[in-house]
Order: C-alpha cells, then sequence, then structure tokens
C-alpha cells in the first residue's frame, strides 16, 4: 500500500520494487498508473536480474547503485535498520522518457546517449550510430560532417559519472535560422517607418505641447501672470489643456489685478471718508452743536448725536476687510451722517426717502452711497439758503438702481469736472484733479472693479435742471471680492 500510494503516481519511475533479503522470493510492487505490460517486465527482472542486484547489495552499504539493463535505467539502494545493517533493498526503474527529456529534445536526430558509470542508456528511438567509449571520454564538440556534431559533456554527480553523447544535425536549425534572419530583416525595415512616424507623433503631439505647458508653469511661478500659450496643439486633448490654461493665466491676472486694484480703491475710500469726514472742521462743528444742546439741557439730542458721531466712526474706521455691505447697513451709515448734517443745518436741508425695502438686504460695495450725498450736500445744497435731497432705491429686472438727488443745477464747469473724475485711467496725474470730489471718483472705480463696466455712477442733469446721481447695480453679483 505504501508503495502505490507513494510512486504510483510519480512520473520519474515506471517500476518501483521493494525486496527482503528474507524473502528473497518475494518481490512487493507499485507500477506507474500508465505503465503497459508492468507485471511481464517486473516478471523478467525478478527472473533474471535480482538475484545479481541483491548480490551487489551486499556490498553496497547506503550508497545508491545505478545499473542499465535491456536499455532501462534501474536506482537500488539498501533499506537499513538502527543498526545499519541492511534488511531490504528497494530498486526503481526509472522512465528515462521523463527524467532525459531536455537531452533528448537536444538531439535533432533524436540521437543521445547517456553513460551512466561505464554503461550506456540509449534514449528515445535511438539507433546506436555514435560510437561509444566505454572509458571516460572528452568535453567538447566534435564534428561529423557539414552540419552534424557531436556534443560530450561529463559530470559527476554524488559519486557517480554522467557522460552526455548528443549527435545534433544543425541544418533545421540554420534554416530555421535563416529564415528567422529574414523575417527580421524584413520586419526591421517594416518597422522603421512605422517607428519614426510615431516618433514625429509623439514628438509633435505630446512633447511640444508638454513642454509649452511647462515652460507656461514654469513662467507663472517666476511671477509672469497672465503669460499665454501661443501655439495651437495639433491633439484635441492638448488644445483643451492648453486653452485651459490659457483661460486659467489670463483669469488669473484679472483676479489678481482687481484684488489689488479693489484694494487700493478701498483704501484710498476710507482715507477720503476721514479726510472728509472726520476733518477738524466737521467735528468743531458736530461738538460745538452738542455743547450748546447740553447747555440747552436738551440732552437726549446731545446723545443722539454722540451716537450718530458714533456711526460715523465705526462705518470710517472699521477694521473689517468686508468690501460688501448690506444696503441696510450703508443706509444706517448715511442715516446717522445725515442726522449730523440736519442738526447743523437745521430747516435748510429737507430730506426725502424713496426707498423699496424690500431690496435692503441686497449686497452693495462698502461706503458708496455717503461720498455722493455729502457731495450733493456740500456742493449743491450748502451754497444756497435752503435745499431738497431725495434718496431712491428701487429695482428693474436684473439691477438695483440707487439715486440722490439734489434740486441744484449743474453747470457746464461742474459737468466737465465730475466727468473728468468718473473717467480717470488711473494714468494722468492726479494733482490735475479735484481733489473736493475724489469720492465720487472711488465710489466709481470700484463699482466697475467688482462689477465691470456694465455697471458704474453717473452725474446727470435732469429735466427739471436738477442734479441726479445714479448708481446701477446688479442685484445678483456673480462674484465679489
Amino acid at each position: 500500500h505504501y508503495l502505490n500510494t507513494t510512486y504510483q503516481y510519480d512520473d520519474n519511475f515506471l517500476d518501483t520494487m521493494l525486496v527482503y533479503q528474507s524473502l528473497p522470493n518475494k518481490i512487493y510492487y507499485a507500477s506507474h498508473y500508465n505503465g503497459k505490460d508492468s507485471l511481464g517486465r517486473v516478471q523478467d527482472f525478478s527472473r533474471v536480474s535480482l538475484p545479481s542486484f541483491l548480490t551487489q547489495g551486499e556490498a553496497l552499504g547506503t550508497y545508491i547503485r545505478f545499473d542499465v539493463w535491456e536499455n532501462n535505467l534501474y536506482m537500488s539502494r539498501n533499506i537499513v535498520n538502527k543498526s545499519y545493517d541492511p534488511f531490504a533493498m528497494i530498486i526503481m526503474n526509472i522512465d528515462t522518457q521523463t527524467m532525459f527529456a531536455p537531452f533528448i529534445s537536444m538531439g535533432l536526430l533524436n540521437s543521445a546517449v547517456i553513460v551512466i558509470d561505464g554503461q550506456p542508456l540509449y534514449l528515445g528511438e535511438t539507433i546506436q550510430e555514435i560510437p561509444i567509449k566505454i572509458e571516460k571520454a572528452e568535453d567538447g564538440v566534435r564534428k561529423i560532417n557539414q552540419n552534424i556534431y557531436d556534443v560530450t559533456v561529463n559530470s559527476i554527480v554524488e559519486g557517480h559519472s554522467f557522460d552526455y553523447h548528443v549527435r545534433l544535425d544543425t541544418t533545421p536549425l540554420i534554416s530555421s535560422f535563416t529564415q528567422f534572419k529574414m523575417f527580421t530583416f524584413s520586419l526591421t525595415i517594416l518597422l522603421i517607418p512605422l517607428l519614426l512616424l510615431v516618433i514625429y507623433v509623439i514628438y509633435k503631439h505630446f512633447s511640444i505641447p508638454l513642454n509649452n505647458l511647462v515652460t507656461g508653469v514654469s513662467q507663472i511661478e517666476k511671477g509672469t501672470l497672465g503669460y499665454v500659450v501661443e501655439t495651437e496643439p495639433v491633439s484635441s486633448e492638448f488644445a483643451y489643456l492648453t486653452h485651459r490654461f490659457n483661460a486659467m493665466s489670463i483669469s488669473m491676472k484679472e483676479q489678481f489685478e482687481q484684488i489689488y486694484e479693489e484694494q487700493v480703491a478701498l483704501q484710498n475710500a476710507k482715507i477720503k471718508a476721514l479726510q472728509s469726514q472726520i476733518n477738524p472742521h466737521f467735528l468743531n462743528n458736530t461738538l460745538e452743536v452738542i455743547n450748546w444742546e447740553v447747555r440747552l439741557g436738551e440732552n437726549e439730542r446731545a446723545i443722539k448725536m454722540i451716537e450718530s458721531l458714533a456711526t460715523m466712526l465705526n462705518s470710517s474706521m472699521a477694521r473689517s476687510e468686508r468690501s460688501m455691505v448690506h444696503l441696510q447697513e450703508e443706509l444706517m451709515y448715511v442715516e446717522a451722517y445725515l442726522h449730523i448734517i440736519s442738526m447743523r443745518m437745521g430747516k435748510r436741508l429737507v430730506i426725502v426717502r424713496e426707498i423699496d425695502t424690500t431690496l435692503t438686504d441686497i449686497e452693495v460695495p462698502r461706503l458708496i452711497l455717503q461720498p455722493i450725498i455729502e457731495n450733493a450736500i456740500e456742493h449743491g445744497v450748502a451754497v444756497k439758503p435752503e435745499g431738497l435731497i431725495t434718496i431712491r432705491v428701487y429695482g428693474t429686472q436684473e439691477n438695483i438702481i440707487i439715486e440722490v438727488e439734489n434740486d441744484s443745477s449743474l453747470s457746464p464747469r461742474d459737468k466737465e469736472r465730475i466727468d473728468q473724475l468718473l473717467n480717470w485711467d488711473g494714468k494722468s496725474e492726479e494733482s490735475k484733479l479735484d481733489y473736493s470730489s475724489l469720492g465720487l471718483r472711488n465710489v466709481n472705480q470700484r463699482i466697475k472693479l467688482i462689477f465691470g463696466d456694465k455697471h458704474s455712477l453717473t452725474v446727470n442733469k435732469t429735466e427739471k435742471n436738477c442734479t441726479i446721481a445714479q448708481i446701477k447695480l446688479p442685484k445678483h453679483p456673480k462674484s465679489t471680492i
């Protein structure tokens, strides 16, 4: 059972036999499951060669022995007890077709011989056409004729001599090699133009556009904002990437310039607000009015003026960097300013408010309404015995309109001066501008920076010969700073 379990499915052995010395006439064996005539082969071996194997095994000890019988290779070994005394022998008939398959495949004439310890073993369907010398052969290659060679290789494996003899016919190999060379040469000739075409396509469609994009990124890293890749790639994918890169680069430049200019304009607006609102004369008049109100016991009015003054100070000196506020908050700053001005001018100033309260939650740029009202009062109402200021807020389908109208006329000289302020290009000298109305320029400049040229501040004359300042802003701004 052990022999069947262990060796029946082992492709390296045809037969595996076990003989006890105490029972030399009884053989236990297992044959390969694909083996043919195994029983007859084992019976022939046991009748002719087994006595010789057992006799030689007495001097074998624990070593392995190889024997060739009827061109079959047998490997035998003693099985010993704990005292190293042999009590049985295992004999294996090696399947040479499996064991030496690499050497058989080498012999293109199907002529392969292995000499094992001086015993020749012919492999495959070989005919004994190779002259074999029982003594040790020399390694090397010996030419028989133009294309026939004998190859001999010697080796020692665990004390056993193995000489490998293979006869090779190189005619098919040379023929195949010649055909292979011709095929390889022809294929190379055909592939060279294709390879050149592939290299050209890769260079034109991939390398050049990729290098252009890398150059563009490098230029942007160096600070060249708005860098544009001018070469149009042939590849649609790289063309898309190039267009997106150019759009991103231009957008980045515009956003950077917009942020920078808006911050500068906002800072100028804050400075102008401080200069125009909180100048010594304005503060002196406001505090003087508060002083008289207190002396006359009008404490409530004084407190209200102080609150309004604090609101104005907060609007112009707030440290928040918000550039956008709700219209309601902007109107709160305006009311504080108007309260102080009304206390100073008394009944000379009349304020009319026409405000759509449904629009007060819309965000507008910070500090855009008070400079316009201040300009209307200082240049319109203050120079007359009395005047009327109308503040309107209404909406259209897409825009919100803010108007400040005063009942003073707009002279051609004033119109020219205001147009010069509103159309300032940032290049002409500021010394030529009228500093008393710089608030109008800053408001208009900031509106254009934030919302574009479609939205701006305009100052014109009405049909009733009044002056009206109009701000047009989007109801739903797409982007703010």
